[in-house]
């Protein structure tokens, strides 16, 4: 190569630098912007994770809240209920034992076996009453107390629900979802 062909080399070389030294400035520029972006990523995902994060914590401290409030009246329905069975229990053993008589009030009593004078109960009305026998007051306090348990066990039911209904209303007003 002459001269004239180094010259002419040396602006190809001096090009090809350039190009080169280009390329490596605006490699490192993009390097940078990637990196400042990689970052800019990473931080915006863990900023949504702990968003994330912190909503269901909220979402889980509601629930426990609900839980405990529903065991709570759960408590009080059952107790009402045990109370309710050991009061039925203690009156079915006096109606037995013949410590308690249950009757009910009656017109017109007219019975041949029982004496005018004998004291049948009555009031000024003319209605008196008449004493059932045992085991058909018995009868009769099983048939109640079942009632009472079904009611009992409806108002748990209904107090569950309500509370329910309460919480779902509470959160969608505060623009939740439930």
């Amino acid at each position: 190569m002459s001269f004239l062909g180094l010259l002419k080399n040396k602006y190809f070389i001096g090009a090809a630098i350039a190009a080169v030294l280009t390329y490596i400035f605006c490699n490192a520029l993009y390097d940078a912007e990637i990196s400042e972006l990689r970052q800019e990523y990473s931080d915006e995902k863990k900023r949504i994770a702990e968003a994330h994060q912190d909503e269901i914590q909220r979402a889980l401290s509601k629930e426990r809240d609900l839980r405990d409030r529903l065991q709570e009246l759960d408590e009080i329905h059952y107790k009402e209920l045990q109370d309710a069975k050991s009061d039925n229990a203690e009156l079915r053993d006096r109606i037995a034992s013949g410590d308690l008589r249950l009757s009910i009030p009656t017109r017109n009593q007219s019975c041949s076996s029982v004496p005018e004078g004998s004291g049948a109960a009555s009031v000024d009305n003319g209605e008196g009453r008449t004493e059932l026998d045992p085991i058909h007051a018995q009868r009769i306090i099983r048939i109640t107390d079942y009632g009472d348990e079904q009611i009992r066990k409806l108002t748990a039911c209904q107090a569950y629900v309500k509370e329910l209904v309460r919480t779902i209303n509470s959160t969608q007003k505060k623009g939740e979802n439930p």
